[in-house]
């Protein structure tokens, strides 16, 4: 079975937003700081990857059966 995964939907993410940042807005990153991806939570993570990437592009990874 597999399941998303988030840490790669997180990182995908970072780097998207990272390739069209603006230099005033990494200026304004580096003074002010911001909430970083890996922070999010896992839902709400989904839901902005599935708006920004589309669910097709969901990674996905086999679940652990523990």
């Amino acid at each position: 079975m597999k399941k998303p995964n988030y840490a790669e939907m997180k990182d995908m993410m970072a780097r998207r937003e990272a390739e069209s940042m603006s230099q005033k807005e990494l200026h304004e990153i580096l003074l002010f700081g911001t909430m970083g991806w890996d922070s999010w939570d896992d839902e709400d993570i989904l839901e902005i990857f599935i708006n920004v990437f589309g669910e097709h592009q969901i990674p996905k990874k086999e679940a652990k059966w523990i």
